[in-house]
C-alpha cells in the first residue's frame, strides 16, 4: 500500500573493469587538455549550443540563478549545466539519468520512482520533496507530497530538453519552498531552434520502445511555435530476484512479469512578442514488482499511476530601456493526480485495519487497496528588474498561489469500495522576494537576496541568501556564499489522518537549512575549466515519521543532519569537439544526535566521461563512468561502493538527415543495490543490469 512514510555489491573483476574504464576516461581528459593543438581540426561542423566551446558555453545565459537572464560565468551560485549536445553523446534516456553527470549528485530506483541524493542527502522515501523541479521556472513539485518528478513519469520527454541548469545549495530566496538542498530548472527546445521537425523512434532491452514526434518553426512577425508528444512502453525486467521472498510458496523469490512501464507526454509552446503559453501533460502506469507494504508478490496487479498537467500564460517586456527594465507577469494552474492498487491477501489486510473493520462483510481471500490523491492549484507572479546604476541592479516579485483541491482519499476493494478515509486541505500562499547585485568595484561583486514566505497552515518563513564575489581576471573567480532554505510542511505530513492511519500533524514546523560555501572557479586553458568547493551545511527540524509500538506513528520535527564536503569538477570543450568532464565528491554527513552517517549517505563519489569525435564530427564514441561509495541501509548493513560504466555512440547524417544511437548502459553488467525505504521487505534493492537502446532519428 502507498503508505507514503519519510525515514530517515559490487564484485572484484567487475570493479577492476571499471576503475580500468574510469582511468581511461581521465587519462583521455588529461591529453585532449595538454595536446588540444595537435588533434586536427574537422571540416563542415556547424556550430551552436550542440557544438559550444568552453568560453561560449560559460556565456550561454541562464535564468534559474537569479531570475533573470545571465551568464553562467557571472551567476552568484554554482551553476552546472547540461546541454542538449551532452544529453545526446552520453545517451541520456531520462532527466535522472542525465542528473548523474552532475558532480555531488546520485539517483536511485525503488522499482517504481526515481529518486535524487544531493551532497549526501538522499533519505529513501524523500520522494525529491527538498529539491525543486522545475519546467521553463514553472514548478512541477505538486503541493500534498512536494514529489520533484525526474524518472519515467517526469512529464517531459528529454528529447524535448534544450538544456538542464542545475544549481546546488539553497534556493529558497528566490524560488521558495522545496529548493532546500538545490534546484534543476529543465529548459525547452523552442521552434526557432534548429532540426526541430523529427520522428525519432527506439528499441531496447525489456522490449522497451519509444516513438518520439516534434515540431517547430519560427514565423515570419515574431511567431514561434514548438510541439512534441511521445509514447513509451517496456515490458520491465522479466524476471527479478528478490532473496527475501525466496519460497516455494512466493515463486522462489522470483517476480516474473512485474515491472511492466508505459508513459505519454505531451508539450507544445507558443510565443509572439512576449507572449507565451506554455501546456505540458503526461502519464505514466508502472507495475510495482517489490511487493511493497505487505502487498501480494510476483503479481501484475499491484501498480501505481501518476498524471501531470499544466498550463500557463506569460507575457514579458521591455519598460524603461534606458535602465534594462523587464516586466513579467504569470498566470498558471496545474493538477495532478495519482492512483495505486495495492493487491493484498485477506490476512494483510486484516492485520492492517484490524478485525473490526471486517466484522460486516468477512475477511476476504484477497482484496486491492485503492489509494487517490487529487490536487489542483493555481496562482500567479509578478516580477521586474531594472539596473538602478551602472554598478547596482535589482529583481523584485510578488507571487501567489492557491492550492484549490488538495484531496487524500482511499478504499478497500471487496470487490466493492469500503471508504477507508477522506482528506481535503486546501491552502494559500503569499510570496515577496528581493535581489540587489551591487558591484563595489571592477573585480568585487555582493549580490544579496531575500524571500518572505507567508503559508496559511505554518506561518512566515525568511529566507535570505548572499554571495561575494571576487574575479581579479577573466580567468579567476573566488566566491563566498551564505544561504538559508525552507521547506514547508506538506498536505501529506499535516493532513494525513484517519482512525487507522494517524499519520498527519498540522503542528509541524519548516524544514530548515543553512550553508556556506567557498567556491573556487580557474580557467586551466582557453579549453579547460576546474571548479572546486568547500561547503557546510546544518539541516534542522527534518520532518520524520516516528514509529510507535502499534506500529507507525505521527510525523514531528525531530533530527538535525551536519555535513561537510569538498567537490572538484574539471571539464574540457576543445575546438574539434572532443568534450570531457570529471568530478570527485568527498562527503561526511551525520545525524548530530547520534553521531553517525545517516542512511543512503556515500563518503565519496567520481563522475568522468570523455565524447571522442570520429571523422569530421558525424559521429562520437562516448564513454561514462559513475562510481558511489559505500553507504548504509535502514537497517544498518552496509552496501558495498559500485562503478558504472556506460558506453554510447552516436552517427548524425549517416544519410541525409538520417541520426543514429546506440548506446550499452551498466556495461561490464555490474550487480548494484540501493537502500530499500520504510515497508519494503528488502533491505535493499537491485538495480538494473547491463541493457541497450537503439535509437534512429529523421529530421525534415
Amino acid at each position: 500500500m502507498r503508505t507514503r512514510r519519510r525515514y530517515e555489491g559490487c564484485n572484484s573483476g567487475h570493479c577492476f573493469g571499471a576503475w580500468a574504464v574510469a582511468c581511461c576516461i581521465l587519462l583521455a581528459a588529461m591529453a585532449a587538455c595538454v595536446r588540444a593543438d595537435d588533434v586536427l581540426q574537422p571540416q563542415g561542423a556547424q556550430p551552436g549550443l550542440a557544438d559550444l566551446g568552453l568560453e561560449e558555453l560559460m556565456n550561454i545565459e541562464v535564468v534559474s540563478a537569479s531570475k533573470k537572464l545571465q551568464k553562467l560565468s557571472e551567476a552568484p551560485v554554482p551553476v552546472f549545466v547540461i546541454t542538449r549536445d551532452d544529453i545526446r553523446r552520453y545517451g541520456y534516456r531520462t532527466l535522472a539519468e542525465a542528473l548523474r553527470r552532475v558532480i555531488g549528485l546520485y539517483t536511485f530506483s525503488d522499482r517504481n520512482y526515481e529518486y535524487v541524493g544531493l551532497r549526501g542527502f538522499g533519505r529513501p522515501g524523500g520522494y525529491n520533496s527538498r529539491i525543486l523541479v522545475l519546467v521553463d521556472g514553472h514548478r512541477i513539485n505538486d503541493p500534498i507530497y512536494d514529489y520533484g518528478m525526474v524518472g519515467e513519469d517526469f512529464p517531459l520527454d528529454i528529447e524535448s530538453v534544450e538544456r538542464i541548469e542545475v544549481i546546488k545549495g539553497p534556493g529558497s530566496a528566490l524560488w521558495g519552498t522545496t529548493a532546500l538542498l538545490g534546484v534543476i530548472n529543465v529548459i525547452t527546445r523552442k521552434g526557432s531552434d534548429s532540426d526541430t521537425q523529427r520522428v525519432v523512434v527506439e528499441y531496447g532491452t525489456h522490449n522497451r520502445k519509444k516513438m518520439f514526434l516534434e515540431y517547430g518553426s519560427a514565423f515570419d512577425g515574431g511567431l514561434d511555435v514548438y510541439g512534441s508528444f511521445s509514447d513509451m512502453d517496456s515490458n520491465g525486467q522479466g524476471r527479478i530476484y528478490f532473496p527475501e521472498f525466496d519460497d516455494p510458496a512466493t515463486n522462489n523469490g522470483i517476480a516474473e512479469g512485474a515491472d511492466g512501464d508505459q508513459a505519454t507526454r505531451s508539450y507544445v509552446s507558443v510565443s509572439h512578442k512576449g507572449l507565451t503559453f506554455l501546456f505540458n501533460t503526461g502519464r505514466r502506469r508502472k507495475v510495482v514488482p517489490t511487493a511493497t507494504n505487505g502487498t501480494m508478490f510476483n503479481t501484475d496487479r499491484t501498480f501505481t499511476i501518476d498524471e501531470r498537467t499544466f498550463a500557463e500564460l506569460s507575457y514579458e517586456r521591455d519598460v524603461l530601456r534606458r535602465y534594462n527594465g523587464k516586466l513579467l507577469v504569470r498566470l498558471y494552474q496545474d493538477e495532478y493526480t495519482f492512483n495505486g492498487d495495492y493487491f493484498a491477501s485477506g490476512e494483510t489486510l486484516e492485520y492492517v485495519f484490524g478485525s473490526e473493520f471486517f466484522h460486516e462483510i468477512g475477511e476476504p481471500a484477497v482484496a486491492t487497496y485503492d489509494d487517490n490523491l487529487a490536487e489542483r492549484w493555481w496562482g500567479s507572479e509578478l516580477r521586474y528588474s531594472q539596473d538602478i546604476s551602472p554598478r547596482l541592479s535589482v529583481t523584485c516579485g510578488l507571487e501567489y498561489q492557491k492550492a484549490a483541491k488538495v484531496r487524500q482519499w482511499s478504499c478497500l476493494k471487496v470487490p466493492y469500495c469500503i471508504p477507508v478515509f477522506d482528506v481535503n486541505s486546501p491552502f494559500e500562499m503569499r510570496s515577496y522576494y528581493l535581489q540587489a547585485d551591487l558591484g563595489i568595484n571592477d573585480s568585487l561583486r555582493l549580490v544579496a537576496s531575500t524571500r518572505l514566505d507567508d503559508y496559511s497552515t505554518c506561518g512566515n518563513v525568511w529566507s535570505p541568501r548572499a554571495a561575494l564575489i571576487y574575479a581579479p581576471s577573466n580567468s579567476t573567480a573566488l566566491k563566498l556564499l551564505y544561504g538559508k532554505a525552507f521547506r514547508a510542511p506538506d498536505a501529506y505530513e499535516r493532513d494525513y489522518h484517519s482512525d487507522i492511519f494517524p499519520y498527519g500533524n498540522p503542528s509541524l514546523k519548516p524544514e530548515q537549512i543553512t550553508m556556506t560555501e567557498l567556491v573556487w572557479e580557474q580557467k586551466v586553458s582557453k579549453d579547460s575549466r576546474l571548479v572546486a568547493s568547500l561547503f557546510r551545511s546544518r539541516l534542522s527540524d527534518l520532518i520524520s515519521q516516528i514509529d510507535s509500538p502499534e506500529g507507525p506513528g505521527e510525523f514531528e520535527n525531530f533530527g538535525i543532519v551536519r555535513s561537510d564536503g569538498v567537490e572538484i569538477q574539471l571539464e574540457s570543450r576543445l575546438a574539434n569537439g572532443l568534450t570531457s568532464h570529471f568530478g570527485l565528491t568527498g562527503l561526511h554527513t551525520w545525524d548530530v544526535d547520534t553521531g553517525q552517517p545517516i542512511v543512503n549517505s556515500p563518503r565519496f563519489m567520481v563522475t568522468g566521461g570523455v565524447s571522442i569525435p570520429l571523422g569530421s564530427r558525424k559521429a562520437y564514441l562516448t564513454p561514462e563512468v559513475q562510481y558511489i561509495g559505500r553507504r548504509k541501509t535502514l537497517a544498518g548493513a552496509d552496501i558495498p561502493s559500485s562503478a558504472v560504466v556506460n558506453l554510447t555512440i552516436e552517427a548524425r547524417n549517416i544519410s541525409k538527415d538520417l541520426d543514429m544511437s546506440l548506446g550499452v548502459y551498466n556495461l561490464l553488467d555490474e550487480e548494484t543495490f540501493v537502500p530499500s525505504e520504510p515497508g519494503y521487505v528488502q533491505d535493499r534493492l537491485p538495480q538494473d543490469r547491463r541493457t541497450f537502446r537503439f535509437q534512429l532519428t529523421r529530421r525534415f
